[in-house]
């Protein structure tokens, strides 16, 4: 079962070091490409919004506003701080915007004492958290927007969406608007419409509605903190007593990442290794290596040299993430198996003009310059004596 954990930090852009003086007696917005990105307490009692257009605050503001622009290099240290925290949990981070993100605790099966620990880091910094949690990104995003028990959308996501509109839905707005029209005016009501008439209506389409009806949607993580990575994990029933179990684990992780470096037809210099334990913190270790990372053997080889000699019988579980992804840098073997070399025809070219320079320009010619195929032939045959 896939578990994603939607974060938000509201009041970002208005927090510690970017505040401005005047914060507390006058209402402030900062503003990216004309939109109101974020707005305090005092812009908010006045009709303010996130997401409305700068000309709508300066109306509702006029003078008594600060309207503050938003430049991306005033937040990147506190955007790297926020994040560095979540990937001490989890290895799947996906930063969509400074303030945003998305996590994968489904390698977590014990998850809601760590989503207290990272809730209590992250408050330690001065920061307003809004999680959602839910078995899609749409609906965890939407938890975290209207605040819902974290229980409710992950667990119960039906019974979670039923008095929702059908605006919440994440279709296209076309879909939507059909939907009104045609008198549905919750979601409850769109889940009993047998999958044959919604076809009717909106042909392939119908089979995503449906799903999002029922909470589904698109689950897959773009792990891109601190840098893109590929990552995978593995539970043990019981914590491992031997080295064999243990490597057990390895092998598995090192399968998986060989199967997605296969399948993007990348490779990896940076190793991280993760020791899950009960009631603890993970445990991390990295290392880069100066060879790139391109098989199973070599990750199982990377990830044995980051595990110490000394025993840990409290691991309940493994991950694995591989960093600094590049493209394969494949060569294409000849028949005799050696490199196949791509510049051959341009040094080829090379030598050719080499050699006319010194033997003259009719010395030497390649044969597609050759007008008469026979002149070819019968000059070929005077250089090399065949009959």
């Amino acid at each position: 079962m896939h578990l994603l954990l939607f974060v938000q930090l509201s009041k970002f852009y208005l927090s510690g070091d970017f505040q401005v003086p005047e914060d507390k007696t006058r209402p402030v917005v900062v503003v990216k490409n004309k939109i109101i990105l974020e707005a305090n307490f005092l812009a908010m009692k006045l009709g303010v919004r996130v997401g409305n257009q700068l000309s709508e605050a300066k109306a509702l503001l006029a003078e008594r506003g600060i309207y503050q622009e938003w430049k991306e290099e005033k937040y990147v240290q506190a955007h790297k701080k926020w994040l560095s925290i979540c990937s001490e949990f989890t290895d799947g981070v996906e930063s969509i915007s400074q303030n945003e993100a998305f996590l994968d605790f489904s390698a977590h099966k014990n998850f809601e004492p760590l989503l207290l620990l990272l809730k209590e880091k992250l408050l330690e910094n001065n920061w307003d958290i809004e999680f959602g949690l839910a078995n899609s990104r749409w609906l965890a995003q939407l938890a975290s927007s209207i605040k819902a028990p974290i229980a409710s959308s992950l667990y119960t996501p039906k019974r979670f969406l039923a008095p929702l509109p059908v605006s919440c839905l994440p279709m296209p707005t076309e879909i939507i608007n059909r939907l009104q029209w045609l008198g549905y005016s919750t979601i409850d009501e769109v889940s009993q419409i047998p999958i044959s008439a919604l076809r009717k209506q909106f042909g392939d389409e119908a089979y995503n509605l449906k799903e999002a009806c029922f909470g589904g949607g698109n689950s897959k993580i773009q792990a891109n903190f601190p840098q893109p990575s590929i990552y995978a994990h593995y539970w043990f029933e019981a914590p491992p007593d031997n080295e064999q179990i243990l490597h057990y684990g390895f092998d598995f992780i090192a399968e998986e990442l060989a199967r997605q470096l296969e399948k993007q037809d990348i490779c990896g210099r940076s190793v991280r290794l993760r020791l899950k334990r009960e009631n603890h913190p993970d445990l991390l270790r990295e290392r880069d290596f100066t060879q790139p990372i391109t098989n199973k053997k070599q990750i199982l080889t990377a990830l044995n040299a980051l595990l110490h000699s000394e025993s840990f019988p409290e691991i309940i579980g493994l991950g694995g993430a591989l960093f600094d992804l590049n493209p394969q840098n494949r060569v294409q073997l000849n028949l005799d198996q050696q490199p196949r070399d791509e510049n051959r025809v341009a040094r080829s070219e090379q030598v050719l003009k080499a050699l006319q320079c010194t033997f003259g320009s009719n010395s030497i010619s390649l044969g597609s310059h050759t007008s008469k195929r026979a002149e070819f032939m019968r000059s070929f045959k005077n250089a090399v004596r065949w009959k």
